[in-house]
């Protein structure tokens, strides 16, 4: 019994050791993931920030819990578009002179003419990404520090409803690059910017308030640094594959008992 009871403890570990299965938490990032990192929403049950205690965002009535990316339960904000506001942070957010913003979205066939995905205050703060369902692309831009909005940095992306996106937005102070990602992968950038506009700390809204979301969103990630394509990538991976279920180790554990009762018999 001894066997079998160490057995059952080690498999697990055992299979991730072995690369069988994946067994990345995705509330824990990976190497350099975890450096700058400000806010992390997995949305695992609860839409608390897990870098900090700091910037929980207030649930809504509209905002119901539902599968993320992965198919994990429990792990993804659906917002119905009903009434009221989306997520909003509790604490006003910093302003950020570089910035990544990644986010996982599924926009809802039944959208309405536009949806801002997460925003900081847009109009007051500085960065929004929003998607248009009516010509189905995806808008990233920036307030430049000139509060010009006839010269927003606007990076674009096409989507398709329904479907399941990671996009992440980037600006690096020191080079005045804003790029925007989508899945991984580079889309376009932009150096028309030399700086973000500063008009003071605001809250991070997820869902939008007067241009409502319709749809899930998930994973919602923001540093205080630009990352670079290669940690972009590494995000995506990491944040697109399934945690181990419990019923596919109760499985394998089955299996390694009956091993054991086999060998014992032998």
């Amino acid at each position: 019994m001894k066997k079998k009871s160490i057995l059952f403890t080690l498999l697990p570990s055992t299979i991730c050791a072995l690369g069988l299965m994946t067994c990345v938490s995705n509330a824990k990032l990976p190497g350099t993931l975890s450096d700058g990192l400000v806010a992390y929403y997995p949305f695992t049950g609860n839409a608390d920030n897990q870098a900090s205690s700091l910037y929980g965002l207030a649930l809504s009535p509209d905002a119901s819990l539902t599968n993320n990316q992965t198919g994990a339960p429990n792990s993804a904000y659906y917002f119905s578009g009903d009434g009221g506001v989306g997520l909003q942070s509790t604490n006003n957010f910093p302003f950020l002179a570089s910035i990544t913003v990644s986010t996982w979205f599924n926009m809802a066939p039944s959208a309405p003419s536009n949806g801002r995905i997460v925003e900081n205050f847009w109009g007051q703060g500085s960065w929004v990404i929003s998607l248009n369902p009516s010509t189905l692309v995806l808008e990233g831009a920036f307030i430049p520090s000139d509060y010009d909005f006839t010269n927003l940095v606007r990076l674009n992306a096409p989507v398709a409803l329904g479907q399941w996106y990671q996009v992440a937005l980037t600006f690096d102070q020191l080079s005045g690059i804003a790029s925007l990602y989508m899945n991984g992968a580079f889309v376009s950038s932009d150096s028309d910017i030399l700086a973000l506009r500063n008009n003071g700390d605001y809250p991070i809204q997820v869902g939008g308030v007067d241009e409502r979301f319709v749809g899930a969103i998930s994973d919602v990630t923001i540093y205080d640094r630009a990352l670079s394509p290669t940690e972009v990538t590494t995000l995506y991976n990491t944040q697109s594959v399934p945690e181990p279920s419990t019923y596919a180790l109760l499985l394998l554990s089955g299996a390694a008992s009956l091993y054991a009762l086999k060998r014992r018999k032998s």
